[in-house]
């Protein structure tokens, strides 16, 4: 995993996200995920389109050869609060609390189809000021689980809490910071107990 802080240097493309917050989560949070061919197919049309190309395009921390790979990307975002329900513009939104232990993968096609594909690279990012005043990490596991540690799904067993792992990371969602994850590490958001957590997150699939 690789953390980065102050990743967009832009401070004027940087004051722009925050004040289109709308436009960035009122039709793409939670399990509502887009699907992109990438510039060099298609020119970007949506603000969240925008900010992959301006993420991978010229990131020197993925190597270019995985980026040649990329047939597709998809893209969604979360809100994680510790209230019921959080006010965005005109619409409130059913927030999460917390998110479970999970890979990354192409939903659609698991659940249609029962397959398992998984994207190259996966990056989270916090493109808004968060007001996140307690909980929301996001937690991996890097080491390798095993069977004696798993459900029949293969998730980590909630007695099994995130210390017990050797190789295990925990991130604080703070704004302009990137994340770039390995997608089939098991990972999860721990429930937000104060505020709210703004999240803009999406794979990089060469098959899906």
């Amino acid at each position: 995993m690789i953390v980065i802080d102050n990743f967009i240097k832009d401070k004027e493309y940087l004051k722009e996200l925050n004040n289109k917050k709308y436009l960035l989560f009122k039709d793409s949070y939670q399990y509502e995920s887009r699907w992109w061919n990438g510039w060099w197919k298609d020119k970007a049309k949506t603000i969240h389109q925008e900010l992959i190309e301006y993420i991978v395009k010229d990131n020197q921390f993925i190597d270019d050869k995985l980026i040649s790979r990329v047939k597709a990307f998809e893209y969604w975002t979360h809100v994680h609060s510790s209230k019921s329900g959080v006010k965005l513009g005109d619409i409130e939104i059913d927030n999460m609390y917390s998110l479970e232990w999970h890979q990354n993968k192409n939903e659609s096609a698991y659940r249609k189809k029962k397959v398992l594909i998984h994207p190259m690279f996966s990056i989270i990012f916090w493109p808004v000021e968060q007001e996140v005043l307690e909980g929301g990490y996001l937690e991996m596991i890097s080491d390798k689980i095993s069977d004696d540690k798993c459900y029949a799904d293969g998730s980590p067993k909630d007695c099994h809490s995130f210390e017990n792992y050797q190789k295990s990371e925990r991130i604080k969602p703070k704004h302009n910071r990137l994340v770039i994850m390995n997608p089939i590490n098991w990972h999860r958001v721990k429930e937000v107990t104060d505020g709210t957590r703004w999240t803009f997150v999406f794979d990089g699939y060469d098959k899906y």
